[in-house]
């Protein structure tokens, strides 16, 4: 065994590093994915460096040569420790990545002092020779600085430190990491070998070479095992997700028969209590008619009399039809169109509805969101007009009625906010409480549909409605109409507003 013999063993060792880190970033790339590979590979190709440079220097003669190749030897010892760090960290998945920052820190330092040739002291250095298996073999050595020796004192913590996480990963049963023990292990021990020989405390020959080979390939054996060991673990992970996904849809399924069993018999105590108050709704215009046809068949009837009962018929009547009407509107399924409505149309619809003495103020903002609206043009002009008649009725002295309406945002979506003042008496909180129901009302001559007509197509829209009253200070009916816009994707009403309301949450 002589030095030419050591530096072709080592270069042949060098190559091998390369090729197999080579292996493991052509693998990384393919599948973006799993950095230990990428990181593996670099770590390869810093030892493949360190290798190199122990190999040159068993070739190299003279002072300047063996400088050169220790400082490529020691710039891939540097970069190696730090990468070493980083990957078995990742490995075992320790919660240590600010101690790999450091030793990135650290490893930029060491590499500066390294290329600026402070390594070793000046004058220090000497020839040191060993006897292997009967040859002898010289080394040049030197004493190390200040900074050469801090670098060997971390980069020895750092690998006692991955062979410690290493242990507690095989103690906690990954017994795919046991080979990745042993090869850490040598590389440990051939390291404190090198460094020894380096600083010239022990006649030996530089070893790492040998211990990063058998260190890689302990991982490079490792790494396939635990991913493969992964990928069944997916596949199980799958199948289970599969057998709970059909266990779901058969829960959903059962759960549905449900519902549409119990929707059945809601539906039916729904139209009971429906039938139970158009019946009320209905007796009391249909008693006035009866008696006033009873009076009109006598004979001797004034004709101011007939009159005067003819005109409570047709009164009642019509109120019969108003509220067929608003019966109609209530009950019809909520299928909204949209398309673009001018806000200024709804507003003279509003106009239009408005009492005599009564005076309409408005507070609209110029924004394109709010001057054009993405709605039904059938049933949103229905909100305004009941809203308005609401309002008059509320005022018969007179008053004013204001309209504003401005664009929110919430959270990464806006909404027209819409809201409809008065002067009015306003509404305790108990009425408040009821204003939506079907059929509640304060008025003897309403039908109490409008305002749960307003609520249907308001929420139809995925907006909602708000009431906001006091006695003797008015009321404020508020609406929120999320912003659409021609093709975008809408939700279900229902879904619809859960969401929006889950987005104003602060």
């Amino acid at each position: 065994m002589n030095s030419a013999f050591l530096c072709g063993v080592i270069a042949a060792w060098a190559l091998a590093k390369l090729a197999v880190g080579s292996f493991f970033i052509l693998t990384y790339a393919q599948r973006r994915r799993d950095a230990e590979y990428l990181l593996f590979g670099l770590l390869c190709f810093a030892v493949a460096v360190v290798s190199a440079g122990i190999s040159l220097a068993y070739g190299a003669d003279g002072s300047a040569n063996w400088q050169f190749t220790s400082r490529l030897s020691h710039t891939g010892a540097i970069a190696a420790g730090a990468l070493n760090l980083h990957f078995v960290v990742r490995y075992t998945r320790a919660p240590y990545l600010g101690w790999v920052k450091l030793a990135y820190v650290l490893a930029a330092l060491f590499t500066a002092v390294n290329l600026s040739g402070h390594w070793f002291q000046p004058g220090t250095d000497q020839t040191l020779s060993s006897e292997v298996l009967g040859k002898v073999v010289t080394h040049l050595v030197a004493e190390p600085t200040p900074f050469g020796a801090a670098f060997y004192l971390v980069t020895t913590l750092q690998l006692g430190f991955g062979f410690w996480l290493i242990g507690a990963v095989f103690a906690r049963g990954q017994r795919e990491a046991g080979w990745v023990m042993v090869g850490a292990s040598v590389l440990v021990l051939t390291f404190v070998n090198d460094v020894l020989l380096t600083t010239g405390t022990i006649p030996s020959v530089y070893l790492v070479p040998g211990g990063f080979l058998i260190y890689v390939f302990s991982i490079g054996a490792t790494l396939p095992v635990r991913y493969r060991t992964k990928e069944q673990e997916l596949e199980a992970v799958t199948s289970d997700l599969a057998v709970a996904a059909e266990e779901l849809r058969s829960s959903y399924v059962e759960l549905q028969v449900v519902q549409d069993q119990l929707s059945g018999k809601e539906q039916l105590a729904q139209v009971g209590e429906l039938a139970a108050a158009i019946a009320h709704e209905v007796r009391n215009p249909l008693a006035v008619i009866v008696n006033a046809c009873a009076s009109l068949r006598r004979p001797q009837l004034a004709e101011d009399d007939r009159t005067m009962l003819l005109g409570i018929v047709e009164e009642e009547a019509g109120r019969l039809n108003r509220l067929v009407t608003d019966l109609l509107r209530f009950a019809r399924p909520m299928k909204v169109n949209r398309s673009p409505v001018a806000m200024m149309a709804l507003l003279q619809r509003a106009e239009a509805r408005l009492s005599e003495g009564v005076e309409l103020t408005l507070d609209i903002s110029d924004d394109p969101e709010v001057q054009t609206l993405w709605v039904d043009a059938g049933l949103l002009p229905l909100v305004f007009e009941n809203l308005v008649s609401n309002a008059c009725q509320a005022m018969p002295s007179g008053g004013t009625v204001h309209i504003s309406a401005a664009l929110e945002a919430v959270g990464d979506r806006h909404e027209v906010r819409i809201t409809l003042s008065d002067s009015g008496h306003g509404m305790d909180e108990d009425v408040i409480e009821r204003a939506v129901d079907p059929f509640f009302t304060t008025r003897p001559s309403g039908t109490g549909l409008g305002l749960p007509i307003v609520e249907r197509v308001i929420k139809g829209h995925g907006g909602s409605l708000d009431i906001v009253s006091r006695p003797g200070h008015g009321t404020d009916v508020v609406l929120r109409l999320p912003v659409r816009r021609e093709g975008e994707e809408e939700f279900p009403p229902r879904l619809q507003r859960l969401i929006d309301a889950a987005r104003r949450r602060p």
